[in-house]
């Protein structure tokens, strides 16, 4: 996934990435590049990817970088091993927004984004039991069905979880 973002810096662009690099790195983000043009930070890893239900910590690199008095700002994001649901889209759109405001003026700046995350949290919790809740009757169907007509309980099994995987990510998808 890849945001662009753009903010006007008429002022002074050396501030704007000033202000760019404390707030990447108070929200814990690695300087990878610095140089005269722009900044480079990175944050996560793909085995993280995978055990984090806070998507500010998947595997991603934002670059910083100026052209005259624009100030842009490019963010990829490494999504493997997650289903984006849309709230975490939201997340990071509300994350660039707050950069956004930051460079302006970071005295005024308050985040909503710690709230935000948060309900994310929460969301993902239950996505975790829906899931559980869908495997454990999936099992409990298949088990049924393999003891009244007789058929392999393996053929059973797998035909009941490919069922419960294509009812989870139908639910994951809607968000």
């Amino acid at each position: 996934m890849l945001l662009n973002h753009e903010k006007y810096w008429p002022n002074d662009i050396t501030l704007g990435i000033q202000r760019s690099c404390v707030y990447f790195e108070n929200a814990g983000f690695k300087r990878l590049q610095s140089n005269s043009e722009g900044v480079v930070f990175q944050r996560g890893n793909l085995l993280q990817n995978q055990f984090t239900f806070d998507p500010l910590k998947w595997k991603s690199k934002v670059a910083i970088y100026h052209e005259g008095v624009k100030l842009y700002l490019q963010l990829e994001l490494d999504t493997t091993g997650q289903l984006v649901r849309p709230a975490e889209k939201r997340i990071w759109e509300q994350f660039v927004a707050e950069w956004g405001l930051y460079i302006q003026d970071p005295a005024a700046f308050q985040s909503v984004l710690h709230k935000k995350r948060w309900s994310n949290k929460l969301g993902n919790v239950r996505i975790l039991g829906v899931i559980f809740g869908i495997i454990v009757i999936a099992a409990g169907l298949g088990g049924f069905l393999a003891y009244i007509t007789g058929i392999n309980v393996l053929l059973t099994m797998v035909g009941a979880m490919a069922a419960a995987s294509l009812i989870i990510s139908n639910y994951i998808k809607r968000g």
